[in-house]
């Protein structure tokens, strides 16, 4: 049985890098997102929506986090500054801004693409694990017993998921997931046609960082793009896939009716 109860040493955090992508989901907003990032879209009068995974890294002692942008990330350079809000403006680690490569203004098409493009920082980091995260979820969420379950159970791939109710509409913009007593993974639907009380992913992954060095290669060699199609759900019985539930409130914003109605 794959194991969740937190240890008395808890996973060492120095070790795990925050990736955070800043443009994924932007069509569920699309009207707030024709000169921003999804990351820098307001929420609750002061805060923008990158506020809430990079400080949900930061409260959990990730102190290298690198956030990847494709296009009209100015406003966000503005309220990221320098990251001294976060405690990330440092020599060591600290906060990356890391723009495109090349001309094209298209978003990536997917995770892995974006992460070809930005394979240089992550091979060049120190760290075991690597914390991926979108920027499309309200949440206060500790990650430090996420990478305690990850390391303590030999999982190539933590999914972090909630539970909820959702219309067609609304799963239709997610990934709908199977998850057995045991925590593990055993289907992945992506955006389909179904309503009712379902296991959703929150965007969040953890994975080690050799795992995910041979998939960005492999993803390159292969022209393809997408994590979540190409790894989580083409090669979920040929690696080992978790669960970790995140039980707590939370709100993923799929339309501009979520956002406007969130109270967390």
């Amino acid at each position: 049985m794959c194991e969740r109860e937190e240890k008395t040493e808890m996973a060492n955090m120095a070790n795990v890098l925050g990736l955070i992508f800043a443009n994924m989901h932007e069509q569920s907003v699309a009207d707030l997102t024709k000169q921003r990032t999804l990351a820098s879209v307001p929420f609750g009068g002061r805060y923008r929506m990158i506020d809430f995974p990079l400080s949900n890294m930061v409260n959990s002692d990730i102190d290298n986090v690198g956030i990847i942008t494709k296009d009209n990330y100015l406003s966000l350079m503005d309220h990221l500054g320098s990251g001294d809000e976060w405690d990330l403006s440092r020599k060591t680690g600290g906060m990356h801004l890391l723009p495109p490569y090349g001309n094209s203004n298209a978003l990536y098409r997917g995770r892995l693409e974006a992460m070809a493009q930005v394979k240089p920082f992550i091979e060049s980091s120190n760290a075991e694990y690597v914390l991926l995260s979108d920027a499309d979820v309200v949440a206060n969420i500790d990650y430090r017993p996420i990478i305690d379950f990850h390391e303590k159970n030999g999982a190539d791939i933590t999914v972090v998921y909630g539970r909820g109710t959702f219309t067609t509409e609304q799963t239709m913009t997610k990934t709908v997931l199977a998850v057995n007593s045991d925590n593990v993974i055993y289907d992945v639907l992506i955006r389909p046609e179904i309503s009712g009380e379902h296991n959703v992913s929150l965007n969040m992954f953890v994975v080690s960082k050799d795992f995910l060095l041979n998939e960005i290669r492999d993803a390159e060699s292969r022209n393809l793009y997408s994590f979540e199609i190409d790894v989580l759900q083409k090669k979920l019985h040929e690696i080992k896939v978790l669960g970790y539930k995140f039980d707590k409130p939370f709100a993923q914003i799929d339309s501009m009716d979520t956002l406007s109605l969130i109270h967390i």
